[in-house]
């Protein structure tokens, strides 16, 4: 999954420690300047027109938050990066063709089982990180209760934003940048709806402009669906309904990964698809009863979906993410400036880590 960010608004430079973060009095403005507040002074008519409303929910979607939390210079890296002109792209390029045959989740799990025995540690909470004297790194891990303690040489923390920001790092040895870059940091909230069908109403010619092939932006509840069987055989398929910001946040499923035998799942897909069968006629009457809700800010492993960049970020950290603190190296999508957000940004910024380790040790 990739999705390509640009880097033209930036120039100027002010260097923090051995790091440089660049901006322009342009991109900062742009940064301290809300993703809501740009569509209501770019957009002709604001919120009040059609494509201020379109903006406003396919940036609440992607990012996983509400635009009034969001910087503009997010939208507008994203954006600009047209590589098309005259097809006009709301999110700049992105090349998302391709799935794992089985699901995505067989290619860390493949990962997994290529490690030599022992090497993978189950159900032991990261707790607390500190930094001894002599540079190395006692771990304080809460395993089922009980308290564990590892001292390593070098220590990778790979981990989703929310639970960088409860681990007690007081003792990490991190610069005043990087724990100011990690309370101000923040993760998206999406979630994905996927129900079965057998049809796909949402096809072809209707009552909506033109020939559907099952995606819709909307300012209703639903604000976003796909069919994700459209290149399959067969009559019956799957539209997936992708929820983001506080709308999402807001879902509580009885587990983080919900199907319909969770009352909670039935009851939202019944009113998801009366709001479908608003902009899609009769899809509601082919629902076949079957649903999964992924929502992984009710995960304890994650609290979240993946990073988004909040107003006034960019401009304070961007690129500092991944900056090692001594020998404590830094992963994850959040600290991809190109990749934030998708698969890409965590196997890059993963990768880039490791390489540290390696030629420390080297």
């Amino acid at each position: 999954m990739y999705s390509q960010r640009t880097h033209w608004a930036y120039g100027q430079t002010s260097e923090i420690g051995a790091e440089l973060i660049d901006t322009t009095p342009a991109g900062t403005a742009l940064d301290d300047m809300t993703l809501y507040e740009w569509i209501e002074t770019r957009v002709p008519g604001g919120h009040g027109s059609r494509l201020g409303s379109f903006i406003d929910v396919a940036y609440n979607v992607e990012y996983g938050a509400d635009t009034d939390q969001q910087s503009a210079l997010a939208l507008v890296l994203l954006m600009g990066y047209q590589t098309n002109p005259g097809h006009f792209n709301v999110w700049g390029l992105s090349n998302e063709r391709y799935d794992i045959t089985g699901g995505n989740d067989r290619l860390p799990n493949a990962i997994a089982q290529a490690l030599p025995a022992g090497s993978l540690v189950m159900g032991r909470e990261l707790t607390a990180v500190r930094v001894s004297a002599d540079g190395t790194q006692s771990l304080t891990f809460d395993d089922a209760g009980s308290v564990r303690t590892v001292v390593a040489d070098h220590t990778v923390l790979c981990l989703p934003l929310p639970l960088f920001q409860r681990i007690d790092l007081s003792g990490a040895g991190l610069d005043p940048l990087m724990k100011n870059l990690l309370r101000d940091a923040r993760m998206g909230y999406c979630t994905k709806l996927n129900m079965q069908f057998t049809a796909r109403p949402w096809r072809g010619t209707g009552p909506w402009p033109g020939v559907s092939a099952g995606e819709c932006f909307t300012d209703s509840p639903v604000q976003q669906v796909w069919d994700t069987t459209k290149v399959q055989p067969g009559t019956g398929g799957i539209l997936l309904q992708y929820g983001g910001g506080s709308l999402a946040g807001a879902l509580t499923p009885g587990s983080p990964f919900a199907t319909e035998s969770d009352r909670y799942v039935r009851d939202l897909a019944g009113r998801v698809l009366a709001g479908v069968d608003a902009f899609f006629p009769g899809t509601k009457a082919a629902w076949n009863g079957r649903a999964q809700l992924s929502a992984w800010h009710e995960n304890p492993h994650s609290l979240g979906a993946y990073s988004y960049w909040p107003t006034g970020y960019l401009h304070r950290y961007a690129k500092y993410e991944g900056t090692a603190q001594g020998r404590i190296h830094i992963g994850g999508e959040h600290c991809s400036y190109d990749f934030q957000g998708f698969m890409e940004g965590g196997a890059t910024e993963g990768e880039r880590a490791a390489r540290e380790v390696i030629a420390a040790l080297t």
